[in-house]
């Protein structure tokens, strides 16, 4: 049985009329514990995804992979990392985000991504300025100090949005130098943040699709070398896959980060087998295929490697907890039947083939964790990328665990950065 996005009720199957009763009144609990208050948040996550799980009927399929014999030549990840975005001021200082950043320590990360947001008028415009859904600088400290005070290690990955609507890969300023010039002081703000407040690891842009060719290679080396002249640690720059042989800067920094958020199967149910196979073969999708330059996403990952001598990280890779939704895992629009296994397998998967490769594909900052849980909202709680109270978060703290029990690597703070170009 599953839930539509109208909220009906389809494929009752064996179910009981007493199951869909008990799954009505947990649904009818969560919604009285959002409107307590204060809200009672993380108890109705937790009723909905209870509900999810009855209705899914699918608890064999969470069984089988949980108990998934071992780890197969399983290596460490030197960076097992979360993304925990903000994108609103002040919910870094709230109670619920410092009980969620506890929560995320306790799954065996040892990294988080904090990301506050700044914002142009437009994808024609070159000014970057705050808004209230830009995270204040007090409260980004904030987060930072209490990650430290968990024992994470962080990335500082500042972002950059068009408030029209459009999406950052689509920017086409009317004057890139004047973008560029406003993009640089931007960087320096938070680099200077991040280098007062001793930060792990710099983020110096993310899915900037159109910013990034060879003909604006000058201006980002001498962005670059203003960040390395503040920050001294290492910087990353972050690309969604279908694009990353086009970014024209990844000699000039120490990681090389990629959103894979590689298309893996277009099944609708697909096993844990079947989405490891998605990460090791050729797309069947043209598109796909063509983009990935007809190897596989781990080929395509791997020439990255070969050709610049520089690790790989996922700076963000995640899954919505929606049918279907390995077929376009990028795609936060997506929606569908509630399918919290799906979202499981899917991190599975992703362990099972990457934990293999970790001579080169150094780790992951897994999309994302919710500082604050929203389980009103379906489409960005319980059908979102949060693994928080899913099965998705039993499988990401078994990966992780059983990685920092045999991890033997560097640390990432001894890691020396690149020389300074």
């Amino acid at each position: 049985m599953a839930i539509d996005p109208r909220g009906q009720w389809h494929g009752a199957g064996a179910f009981s009329r007493g199951v869909i009763e008990l799954s009505r009144r947990f649904l009818a609990a969560a919604r009285c514990l959002c409107s307590a208050v204060p809200p009672r948040r993380t108890e109705a996550f937790a009723l909905l995804g209870a509900t999810a799980l009855v209705l899914g009927g699918s608890a064999g399929g969470l069984s089988r992979v949980q108990s998934h014999p071992g780890f197969p030549a399983a290596g460490a990840f030197d960076i097992r990392g979360i993304s925990y975005p903000s994108y609103r001021s002040g919910t870094y200082a709230t109670a619920a985000s410092t009980a969620a950043l506890a929560e995320l320590a306790k799954t065996g990360a040892n990294f988080v991504a904090i990301v506050p947001t700044q914002f142009s008028k437009t994808v024609r415009d070159s000014e970057f300025f705050a808004t209230d859904r830009t995270e204040s600088d007090i409260h980004v400290l904030k987060a930072i100090a209490d990650a430290h005070a968990l024992g994470l290690s962080v990335l500082l990955k500042p972002h950059v949005d068009p408030s029209d609507g459009k999406p950052r890969a689509a920017y086409a300023p009317r004057e890139p130098g004047a973008w560029f010039r406003s993009y640089e002081g931007f960087l320096l703000h938070y680099a200077a943040m991040a280098a007062v407040n001793h930060v792990e690891m710099f983020g110096i842009g993310c899915e900037l699709d159109s910013m990034v060719g060879g003909q604006y290679r000058d201006q980002w080396l001498r962005i670059i070398r203003a960040v390395r002249q503040v920050y001294r640690g290492p910087l990353v720059y972050a690309q969604e896959w279908p694009g990353v042989s086009e970014v024209a800067l990844w000699d000039a920094v120490d990681y090389i980060g990629v959103d894979a958020y590689d298309p893996l199967s277009n099944a609708r149910n697909p096993t844990v087998d079947e989405l490891a196979a998605g990460w090791v073969t050729i797309s069947s999708n043209p598109w796909v295929a063509a983009r990935s330059h007809y190897h596989s996403p781990m080929e395509n990952y791997r020439a990255l490697w070969r050709r610049y001598h520089k690790p790989v990280i996922f700076t963000e890779i995640g899954y919505k907890s929606v049918a279907g939704a390995a077929t376009r895992p990028g795609d936060w629009k997506w929606d569908g039947a509630v399918d919290l296994q799906l979202q499981a397998r899917a991190y599975e998967a992703f362990f099972r083939v990457w934990s293999r490769e970790s001579a080169w594909m150094k780790g992951a900052f897994l999309w994302n964790w919710e500082p604050v849980l929203h389980p009103e909202r379906v489409v960005d709680g319980l059908k979102g990328y949060t693994p928080q109270n899913k099965p998705a978060a039993l499988v990401i703290t078994r990966w992780y665990r059983h990685m920092a029990a045999s991890e033997g690597g560097s640390s990432l703070a001894e890691a020396p950065p690149a020389a300074h170009r």
